[in-house]
């Protein structure tokens, strides 16, 4: 790609299913489900040969490995109904994004975007951490991790939880939500805001049931210490009732995920935060949330 190359127009705010996505694209098949499609796989450098992107990742490759194997793949186009752009964009910091828009203006089939899916999981880059992909997409859906209800655009986009690679290989023991836990809460998040950890301080010193923990000096993501006892991470998540996950700089964080994978019940506390799969999951049945004020 060189530098005249077109880009695409920003995000389209005003999107909506009705108006945003083409369903006589749809409906191709025998058996009235969606048809996806994935383009080939390029390696893209600008007009100086630089690589635009890092390396795919092993998580990207999966998203669209698991496309490939389902029953809604198709290899052909003109039969599809949704259209995945093989741009790993899951980590924003990851991308340029003007060129990376300028691949998806590119694209044979992108007209404006619609009927495009692009999967992002950490959105916004320092200072702002901005709720949803800097990437100029136009009418792009988008299934991103981190979304504030102002940057949601409902019944359109899909909210989805970030992804955590470093505990991919956990393997809890089954337990029965029945059953008996040593902790009542645990919070064994860091990097969030010195106001919130003196208020969880005071928490902790007056419940003799809440695991207050903290990373350990070693830097080891594996464990989390409260003073000079050492617990493995992310097992001891499942030794707690109720687990903390409290906004950072993003507002989404990865612990979110691994509390669901432990089976703990979370406790969420982010102003605004849209929680995964919002519009089929009822989540006052499966989660607790906390205004950041009445922490």
């Amino acid at each position: 790609l060189n530098n005249s190359s077109d880009v695409t127009k920003k995000r389209d705010q005003s999107c909506l299913f009705h108006s945003c996505f083409d369903v006589y694209h749809c409906g191709y098949n025998d058996d009235n489900r969606i048809s996806v499609y994935i383009y080939p796989q390029y390696k893209y450098t600008d007009e100086n040969g630089v690589p635009i992107a890092l390396p795919m990742s092993k998580e990207f490759m999966e998203i669209l490995q698991t496309v490939m194997d389902s029953i809604y793949f198709t290899p052909d186009p003109d039969r599809a109904c949704i259209f995945l752009p093989p741009i790993d964009m899951l980590n924003q910091n990851n991308i340029r994004l003007r060129e990376s828009s300028r691949i998806l203006a590119n694209l044979p089939r992108w007209n404006g975007g619609l009927n495009h899916l692009l999967f992002n999981m950490l959105p916004g880059s320092t200072p702002d951490y901005n709720t949803t992909l800097d990437v100029h997409h136009d009418k792009a859906m988008v299934a991103g991790g981190g979304y504030s209800i102002s940057s949601y655009r409902s019944n359109f986009d899909v909210a989805i939880p970030i992804f955590n690679p470093l505990v991919a290989d956990a393997r809890f023991a089954d337990k029965s939500y029945l059953e008996e836990r040593p902790w009542l809460l645990v919070s064994a998040q860091f990097g969030y805001h010195p106001e919130y950890r003196d208020e969880l301080n005071q928490l902790a010193d007056k419940m003799h049931d809440f695991l207050l923990l903290d990373k350990c000096g070693s830097g080891n993501y594996s464990i989390r210490c409260r003073g000079g006892d050492v617990y493995e991470y992310p097992y001891i998540l499942q030794e707690a009732t109720f687990c903390l996950m409290i906004r950072g700089a993003r507002l989404s964080q990865m612990i979110f995920s691994d509390i669901l994978m432990s089976g703990c019940i979370p406790i969420v506390v982010a102003d605004g935060f849209v929680l995964p799969f919002s519009e089929v999951i009822d989540w006052k049945r499966a989660a607790i949330t906390v205004r950041e004020d009445d922490l």
